[in-house]
């Protein structure tokens, strides 16, 4: 009754469902994800046990240099449990993906992502335009069939620093394989990853980069405790000191195109974890996000 064409044979399979081709009555092209059945209540028994366990052995400790540091094994669990709650929900990936096209696509001539077919979108049923084209990592294909490569490097680029700097929303799992090429327009697909930031996390991380350019020791160690919570162990002397010693590795930095934002990035969040400064998961997901693309 709803679809011209339905294939069985999926496109793609996952362990929470799988994505199947399918043209709608008026000739639509889609892609229909459909969640395996009773994988949600699976999911949920298994973290029932998790907590049931989490809460005989309460706390796992992890030393550290200082031998005392530790872990709430069950809040990790509750954390866990909260992201596969929401991969759960189709309707969250399905909101993910409207808001993406809304705000972090400011040209559809140049890049873009598919369309949320609301009517054919559930918790369980998630459906959207299909993307006819092949993944970014077919670089071979681009050049045989008269694409630039490096042009459309460029433009996946300039999306993704909008999104980060400007929108303050990113595609948390930026892999070749959520990069399609459509007629050598790039796509973005599968936000059921998504990364925010706030002004002040973008003005954090500017004055991180702007810190090491300038040699500004003061001024990257605010940043770095301001990033997160600090603790009573945390120490501004010996982060100070630690500071001091990462500078000798970007002292012949005098410009961006000299950096390696990831593994800067990298470093700093090592540095703040080693300080007893609490970092919050959006920083984590940006770093991992930076370094993937």
């Amino acid at each position: 009754d709803i679809f011209l064409e339905f294939r069985d044979k999926p496109l793609g399979s996952a362990s929470i469902g799988q994505a199947h081709y399918a043209v709608l009555k008026d000739g639509t092209k889609v892609v229909t994800k459909v969640q395996r059945p009773l994988i949600a209540d699976m999911m949920r028994e298994d973290f029932v046990l998790l907590k049931k366990l989490a809460g005989l052995v309460n706390t796992v400790g992890e030393a550290d240099s200082d031998g005392d540091q530790m872990i709430d094994l069950l809040s990790v669990i509750e954390e866990l449990e909260k992201v596969e709650n929401e991969e759960l929900d189709f309707r969250v990936e399905a909101e993910n993906t409207r808001f993406f096209k809304e705000n972090c696509i400011d040209d559809e001539e140049k890049i873009t992502c598919p369309t949320v077919i609301d009517e054919l979108t559930t918790e369980r049923l998630f459906t959207m335009t299909f993307v006819d084209g092949y993944s970014i990592a077919k670089r071979d294909r681009l050049i045989e069939e008269g694409y630039d490569p490096d042009q459309i490097g460029s433009v996946i680029l300039d999306n993704y620093i909008h999104q980060v700097l400007d929108v303050g929303t990113f595609h948390g799992d930026p892999h070749q394989g959520n990069i399609m090429v459509s007629h050598g327009k790039p796509v973005w697909i599968d936000f059921g990853m998504i990364g925010r930031i706030t002004d002040q996390d973008v003005n954090i991380i500017q004055s991180l980069i702007m810190s090491l350019i300038e040699r500004d020791l003061d001024a990257l160690v605010n940043a770095i405790m301001s990033m997160g919570a600090t603790s009573p162990k945390t120490d501004r002397n010996k982060l100070i000191q630690d500071a001091d010693m990462m500078f000798d590795k970007y002292m012949n930095v005098t410009n961006l195109d000299e950096l390696d934002l990831a593994a800067l990035l990298t470093e700093i969040t090592d540095l703040a974890s080693k300080h007893h400064i609490s970092l919050p998961g959006k920083y984590t997901m940006l770093v991992r996000s930076i370094a993937t693309i």
